[in-house]
């Protein structure tokens, strides 16, 4: 069963805190173990089996919550839905270029003790990834098209593809933001 199941959702890219967090509590609330004691004729053996079948499905709620928390883990599994490969496998040379440049200037501000610099890349990414974020909405959010050009590469249509490169994007400038808010937390002290 995919995340967006677990949680009774649509599937789709735009869903916000809120909206998580309330489809979690009614998924917990229903598997919550005193709506055990309403059932009569139970015997001690089958409660327990029960309980341990609601603990269980309790925490793949949590985990179903926590996949669709993260943008990234999100747009995987609906690109999954739709049978699309998640990833080339090969990211862009120019991409690749841009991050180590980010990557190498939070570092040489971090070392330097820099906090102004580290904020001007964590900002920089911070802004990129919600362009990102934006942008794979806008296709994922759609419903599925047929689109006769097909990359061969990646045996999907284009635009398909070019969802696949914004995802990878995303998932490094995600661990950008992830190694600059470390280093704006060691500054801070």
């Amino acid at each position: 069963m995919d995340a967006f199941t677990r949680l009774s959702l649509p599937a789709r890219f735009s869903l916000d805190e809120l909206e998580l967090e309330r489809a979690q509590a009614a998924q917990l609330a229903a598997l919550h173990p005193a709506r055990l004691l309403r059932e009569v004729g139970i015997n001690d053996a089958d409660f327990e089996l029960l309980r341990q079948q609601r603990q269980l499905a309790s925490e793949a709620v949590n985990l179903a919550r926590r996949e669709l928390a993260c943008p990234v883990r999100r747009a995987e599994l609906l690109l999954g839905l739709r049978g699309i490969a998640c990833s080339s496998g090969k990211s862009e040379p120019l991409l690749l270029e841009r991050i180590l440049e980010q990557r190498e200037l939070l570092e040489e501000a971090r070392g330097a003790r820099e906090l102004e610099r580290v904020e001007q890349v964590f900002g920089a990414a911070r802004r990129r990834r919600d362009a990102l974020v934006a942008e794979l909405a806008a296709w994922l959010d759609q419903p599925v098209a047929v689109e006769p050009q097909v990359d061969p590469l990646l045996d999907c249509s284009l635009e398909a593809a070019r969802v696949v490169s914004r995802l990878d994007e995303l998932r490094y400038v995600q661990r950008l933001l992830e190694a600059a808010e470390r280093a704006l937390d060691e500054l801070d002290l």
